[in-house]
């Protein structure tokens, strides 16, 4: 069971409110197009964020700190985000000064299971996109929410979870809660080190050859000396190892979420169309959630369910323009009269497939090891 929040972070709750090809690339054609147009009514939200609440029941807790509106501060999440706080470079969402406490509320997602159960899909404008992180960073002081101002920014370093090069996006929901991201035309920067001290003892004195920007430079030292340097040497060692793990900061105009991501190319002849059919013989399903989770890649999506009685075309789950050949876990699950129903199935992507899939009743237990995703 989820903990109430109460006051200020009721407030920042809301806010939260062969034929693979890995090349960059852009596209308008829309992953799932007819779900598209449901999503442009109000109908069924309350449904569809009571479905996003069974699993919210599994998600780890949002990070919360709490900062002085005084000074310069840095906050560092779980998982290594870093955010250089300026307060002087914020203000309320009503243009007025920051003043007294900022509290700062963080998500860092960086796998498929923290991507599925905070309902963050990987889709930019209809496109697969691959994500290296996925961060929700939010502000708030006084009461009121908390916006950088318009020509300023934050310095921020994020995980590094991949090789692969990256580029920053920004996301929206839409009112179902659907995520999409816009590219913000960032590229993500592997930090530099120099390279390390090379160091060799003697009877007489400890030799160090030190390697600045090309330029090799012997020193002698004593044993104390040495001591000293080695002393230091571990704990820029023990920096580095903390700091290749980040990018080098990048330049963060807005607050809410935040991804680290690359789009995903598909040739044209290596599209398909993927059409889940639903058996619904247990149950009435009105609403479900339906998520396909690629293996291979950190790349989730996600779908809103509804029968509609008037166009039968309505009544299955669509995903269009998605690649051909890739290992995939189709998960949906619904909840009635207090009881859940899911489904689960692994497969391969194949050329204009029909699935046709029957929910089965849940528990807890079950719910959790089918979300157990790497």
């Amino acid at each position: 069971m989820m903990k109430k929040i109460t006051g200020i972070l009721i407030l920042l709750a809301i806010m939260l409110a062969g034929c693979r090809n890995n090349n960059s690339g852009n596209t308008s054609e829309a992953i799932f197009p007819e779900e598209e147009k449901r999503n442009s009514t109000l109908d069924y939200v309350q449904e569809y964020e009571a479905l996003s609440s069974i699993l919210q029941q599994f998600e780890e807790p949002a990070q919360v700190f709490r900062v002085t509106s005084t000074e310069h501060s840095q906050v560092i999440g779980r998982q290594g985000t870093v955010i250089n706080l300026n307060p002087d470079y914020l203000e309320t969402v009503d243009g007025e000064p920051v003043t007294g406490e900022i509290t700062v509320v963080l998500k860092e997602q960086t796998n498929q299971r923290e991507l599925v159960l905070g309902n963050t899909q990987t889709v930019s404008n209809g496109q697969l996109i691959v994500s290296g992180g996925a961060y929700y960073i939010g502000m708030a002081a006084d009461g009121k929410e908390l916006r950088i101002k318009k020509g300023k920014s934050l310095d921020m370093e994020f995980p590094k979870v991949t090789e692969d090069e990256m580029e920053l996006f920004y996301g929206q929901r839409d009112s179902l809660g659907q995520m999409n991201w816009q590219v913000a035309q960032q590229k993500f920067v592997k930090k530099k080190h120099k390279e390390e001290d090379f160091i060799a003892e003697t009877d007489v004195f400890m030799v160090v050859l030190e390697t600045i920007e090309g330029i090799d430079t012997i020193k002698n030292f004593s044993q104390k000396e040495f001591e000293k340097q080695q002393k230091r040497r571990k704990m820029e060692k023990e920096t580095r190892e903390v700091e290749e793990k980040l990018y080098e900061a990048i330049k963060i105009n807005q607050l809410g979420w935040i991804n680290c991501d690359r789009f995903y190319r598909i040739p044209p002849d290596c599209k398909t169309d993927l059409i889940i059919a639903m058996d619904n013989k247990l149950i009435d399903v009105p609403v479900a959630k339906a998520f396909l989770v690629f293996k291979n890649i950190n790349s989730v999506l996600s779908y809103n369910y509804f029968a509609h009685e008037d166009d039968n075309h309505f009544n299955n789950i669509h995903f269009n323009n998605i690649p051909v050949g890739e290992d995939v876990k189709l998960i949906i699950y619904t909840a009635e009269k207090g009881k859940v129903y899911i489904h689960s199935s692994d497969f391969t992507l194949k050329k204009d497939e029909t699935l046709t899939i029957a929910l089965k009743e849940s528990n807890d237990k079950e719910l959790e090891n089918m979300l157990m995703l790497h």
